[in-house]
């Protein structure tokens, strides 16, 4: 089982195969999922923001939708056979070897998500309206940007209709450091508080 000791000190694996995704997704229902994430910013026109997140974002956050040859499409269903271990890398490598070859970066990027949300660590970033065409095609509001050593990691925000300060987990994204697709106006926000509640 992942503990929040071991998350909170994740700096990367050496390998995509080190990831079990059985015991992270154990990890992510228990500390992650089906949580309101409340941000307090030193900045006075977005003072706050929240972040809510459900278990069947999961799939979509691993780029499940680009496999083909899954039994199942829908999130729900994909969450369910994560949580019971029916669904592991080594079968998503096997049934779509191009599909994980693409995607592999991202998964292997899913620990770092309790440093994101719970703790802040990265920067975090309103995107400019229309100032990257890329954000606005995927509706993307706001970013959570990590950098490794080679490479950006991006959890990208959609804003949740009807409540301009809640958004929700649209994508992992990731990015060579100078990539044209990073390029927009942002507003860097200053998070001064967590607050996290389960829903």
């Amino acid at each position: 089982m992942y503990t929040i000791e071991w998350c909170d000190s994740f700096t990367g694996f050496k390998k995509i195969e080190d990831l079990d995704l059985h015991k992270f997704t154990l990890f992510f229902e228990e500390h992650i999922a089906n949580r309101l994430f409340t941000y307090e910013t030193d900045h006075k026109l977005h003072s706050s923001f929240s972040i809510e997140v459900w278990g069947n974002q999961l799939p979509h956050l691993m780029g499940l939708q680009r496999w083909n040859h899954l039994e199942v499409k829908q999130p729900d269903k994909q969450y369910k056979k994560l949580l019971e271990g029916e669904w592991d890398l080594q079968m998503l490598s096997q049934i779509d070897p191009n599909a994980f070859s693409e995607q592999r970066e991202r998964i292997a990027f899913l620990p770092y998500l309790y440093q994101l949300l719970h703790q802040g660590k990265c920067e975090i970033k309103m995107i400019q309206p229309r100032s990257n065409p890329g954000f606005d095609r995927r509706r993307v509001n706001m970013i959570f940007r990590k950098d490794g050593s080679k490479l950006i990691y991006l959890l990208e925000l959609r804003e949740k209709p009807n409540e301009p300060t809640v958004y929700i987990p649209a994508s992992i994204t990731v990015h060579r450091p100078k990539s044209h697709a990073l390029q927009a106006r942002y507003l860097p926000l200053n998070v001064t508080n967590i607050d996290v509640r389960k829903l």
